[in-house]
């Protein structure tokens, strides 16, 4: 609706404006964008998560917060000899898993700075053990926030469409582990539907996964934006009913 106002506007007045919108590449806006009665000149710029300026700018994101938790902790947490903290080395491995992903770093740094243990070293340690996938990371979900966000989008999804998602999801995760990743036309070809019914049942997942255009489906496979998600997929005890299983 706004960009049908946006087009509105524009085609009734001649305001010296220049819209930005920002958005994941949703169906909806593809269409409206493709229009041939959309009046607007459009210009738009593709943002990949894990190119090397967002990994940048994370990265300085993740150092930032580090500081106001230092400085908000201060003698509470264990500094090294130079009086920094945390150590360096569980920087980089933060900034690496994280991968350009802000939702990412925002929600295990959330965890680390959490009020209500007051323990910002206990809880860096999980985020570490967490990274590494490690079986000592008790109750507590460093990746709590992440996995309700990710929930939130899989629950909007009707029963008889995320039937069909399962499928899909296997199988690519299938076919990744032996390094040959499945076009999207071939899994339609392996589990019996059409390409159409294929983007009908896919199209709320475009926040999470890069689905190709119908025009390149035949060559184009299905990527996971962010690693997280197919980790939140596979682990039953993160996705619940939305667990597609290792």
């Amino acid at each position: 609706e706004i960009i049908e106002l946006i087009n509105n506007l524009h085609s009734n007045t001649s305001l010296p404006i220049i819209w930005m919108i920002c958005s994941r590449p949703e169906s909806h806006l593809k269409r409206i964008f493709a229009r041939t009665d959309y009046t607007i000149q459009c210009w738009r710029e593709f943002l990949q998560i894990d190119s090397e300026e967002s990994r940048i700018d994370t990265e300085t994101f993740i150092r930032g917060r580090f500081e106001e938790i230092h400085k908000i902790y201060g003698e509470q947490v264990e500094e090294d000899a130079n009086g920094c903290w945390p150590p360096e080395t569980a920087i980089e491995q933060i900034v690496v898993k994280t991968s350009g992903l802000f939702v990412l770093a925002d929600t295990l740094l959330k965890h680390i700075e959490d009020s209500e243990t007051s323990d910002p070293d206990e809880r860096l340690g999980e985020v570490l053990a967490f990274l590494r996938h490690s079986h000592l990371i008790g109750s507590r979900n460093p990746m709590h926030d992440l996995d309700l966000f990710y929930t939130r989008i899989l629950s909007v999804i009707p029963d008889d469409h995320w039937s069909i998602i399962r499928q899909i999801l296997v199988a690519t995760t299938f076919s990744s582990e032996y390094g040959n990743r499945m076009a999207v036309q071939s899994i339609c070809n392996l589990l019996g539907i059409t390409r159409t019914k294929f983007y009908a049942v896919m199209r709320r997942l475009h926040s999470v996964i890069d689905i190709p255009e119908p025009s390149d489906a035949a060559e184009t496979p299905l990527h996971f934006f962010h690693a997280t998600f197919l980790d939140y997929l596979t682990d039953p005890n993160r996705a619940g009913r939305f667990s597609i299983g290792k």
